[in-house]
């Protein structure tokens, strides 16, 4: 994993940047609308954060010291086991409960990227975890999957933020 180092740093740290800045979002322009369980808002809000939280943990995972393979596919499938199931439910809640403003069709995309990413990092996390390299590039791609859902979420979340408070 040495050699994947740099790329992990940076990953971690344009994580970790872009989840303080959906936290100064939210907090400037949070509203009445952030109460509601089901809220838009509150949906692309914690989906993003929860994208982010994902990317961060697996990029940390990697970066950790003299670890050998099997323990950098075992924790990054626990974390993402965790976080796969979190977004199937997240899923479920959001053809159940509805959508708000949002069209079905956009939220199913939307969560379907995140799982995509996540089931990028299954992929790449089992194989790592019976010691095997070749699966270094499918992390990278996972990660890099979920990340962009995650830039591309919280872009959605401004765009609705800003347009919920013009209304106002």
């Amino acid at each position: 994993m040495q050699a994947w180092a740099t790329f992990y740093a940076v990953i971690a740290g344009a994580a970790a940047t872009l989840m303080g800045l959906l936290f100064v979002a939210v907090s400037v322009t949070a509203g009445d609308d952030f109460i509601r369980p089901f809220s838009t808002s509150r949906a692309l809000a914690e989906q993003a954060f929860q994208n982010y939280l994902a990317v961060l943990m697996i990029a940390c995972i990697a970066l950790f010291p003299d670890q050998n393979l099997a323990a950098i596919g075992g924790a990054c499938l626990a974390v993402v086991a965790v976080k796969m199931l979190w977004a199937l439910v997240r899923l479920v809640q959001a053809i159940r409960h509805g959508t708000g403003e949002m069209p079905l069709l956009a939220t199913l995309r939307r969560h379907v990227i995140s799982i995509t990413g996540l089931g990028l990092l299954v992929w790449a996390a089992v194989p790592l975890s019976l010691g095997q390299r070749s699966t270094f590039h499918t992390l990278a791609a996972g990660v890099l999957v979920l990340l962009g859902s995650s830039a591309t979420v919280s872009w959605q979340l401004l765009h609705y933020l800003l347009r919920h408070r013009v209304r106002q």
